[in-house]
């Protein structure tokens, strides 16, 4: 078995990681879905924009607390049920949410360092769960609304096969957003 200096050092590496890998998601999905809201709901920048603040609060809210997911936040607002790129739903999994019966336990270093290895499964998942909570908040967006845009976001995605350099490119060429502005804005 691995020293506690060992994992306590692993544990670190595996948060260091989470870094790139939530600022990526944030990339491809801020990117894929304003591609989407342009292309399909006709928006514009300066509407766009509106959603990123809006995201950001949501964001904000969730993090202040850290008791409840952003996926779970959504489907108790919404209904809506996002599962992450392997199909697992928060449901399925107690480390996401600080208030699951799982979590009153003292977790050791060894099951703390398996959680934060996981975590990273479900950064792109999270991010987009928090873009459709702003929606849902600040643009009235109802169940239908949210599981079409969604579909469309999927499509997106899916149409750039994933790449985050070029969903950042077609979303500043068409809907005259760079992902720098949402970072600015949010400052």
């Amino acid at each position: 078995m691995p020293s506690a200096k060992y994992i306590l050092k692993q544990i670190r590496q595996a948060e260091k990681q989470m870094e790139p890998e939530i600022r990526k998601q944030i990339d491809i999905y801020y990117s894929a879905v304003s591609i989407a809201l342009h292309r399909h709901w006709n928006w514009d920048t300066e509407r766009i924009m509106t959603m990123y603040d809006a995201t950001q609060k949501a964001w904000n809210e969730c993090a202040a607390s850290n008791r409840v997911s952003m996926v779970q936040m959504l489907e108790d607002e919404t209904g809506i049920e996002l599962r992450n790129e392997t199909g697992k739903s928060w449901h399925d999994i107690c480390y996401l949410n600080s208030d699951h019966p799982m979590n009153y336990r003292a977790m050791d270093p060894y099951t703390f360092y398996a959680m934060r290895v996981k975590q990273n499964e479900w950064q792109g998942t999270l991010v987009f769960a928090c873009i459709l909570l702003g929606m849902s908040r600040r643009f009235n967006f109802g169940t239908e609304w949210l599981a079409k845009l969604v579909g469309q976001t999927v499509e997106v995605r899916e149409q750039y096969n994933f790449d985050r350099d070029t969903l950042m490119r077609i979303c500043k060429a068409e809907c005259g957003v760079t992902i720098a502005d949402k970072e600015e804005q949010s400052e």
